[in-house]
């Protein structure tokens, strides 16, 4: 008899001390969020969009590196500006900051959007879309896309042709804003699946705007 209750006593405290961490981890995964789709791009911007060139027909190099929907575009060259672009995932406000100085701008920024659903990419931009012949880029079969009166197209623009890969990952396009007749584009050059950091985005502290003579607090 005293065996048997002790195996009952020693069964009971198991369950006491497994019971609690079984439900730790469950509420460890129901609190876990999947990770953002993240990717980094090198690119090559051609037009006069807020990337582009300042000259018709040359292209600026650019790295692009995505952690959902924030973006960070750095020049890339002998001639590439002082200065890298990060949008912390605010669509049309970002930050131009400065590589030597210590300063940073804010910016309407119209860059990306990077990520689509590659069965109807328009429930990302608006507008019209319809499938057109795909092209090899970076790589891989990229699949085309012609959109129409799009809200937030690529970059700014309202029409054009977009390339993705299975992904949905934006890999090209070539458009215009309105009526417009200069166009603006975007050719992925090599592109790598990887994890970047959330601070990638994040300003270095200490920076100045402005608008004021001391850092932000």
């Amino acid at each position: 008899m005293r065996a048997e209750r002790l195996a009952t006593a020693l069964l009971a405290c198991a369950l006491c001390i497994a019971a609690p961490s079984r439900a730790q981890s469950i509420d460890a995964a129901a609190a876990g969020e999947p990770a953002p789709p993240q990717a980094r791009l090198q690119a090559r911007a051609y037009g006069f969009g807020p990337l582009g060139p300042k000259q018709a027909g040359e292209s600026v190099q650019i790295e692009v590196r995505l952690r959902g929907e924030s973006i960070r575009v750095d020049f890339v060259g002998a001639h590439a500006p002082d200065a890298y672009l990060v949008n912390p995932g605010t669509r049309g406000r970002a930050w131009l900051i400065s590589r030597s100085g210590d300063y940073r701008l804010p910016v309407a920024d119209a860059s990306g959007p990077y990520w689509y659903d590659p069965k109807d990419p328009c429930a990302r931009i608006g507008g019209r879309c319809a499938p057109v012949p795909g092209e090899f880029i970076a790589g891989r079969l990229a699949a085309g896309w012609r959109y129409q009166s799009a809200t937030q197209g690529p970059d700014g623009t309202t029409s054009g042709t977009l390339w993705l890969d299975s992904s949905g990952l934006l890999l090209g396009y070539r458009g215009r804003i309105g009526t417009r007749r200069d166009e603006r584009s975007l050719r992925v050059d090599a592109v790598s699946y990887e994890p970047v950091p959330a601070e990638t985005f994040a300003p270095p502290d200490g920076l100045r705007t402005p608008q004021t003579r001391d850092p932000p607090r």
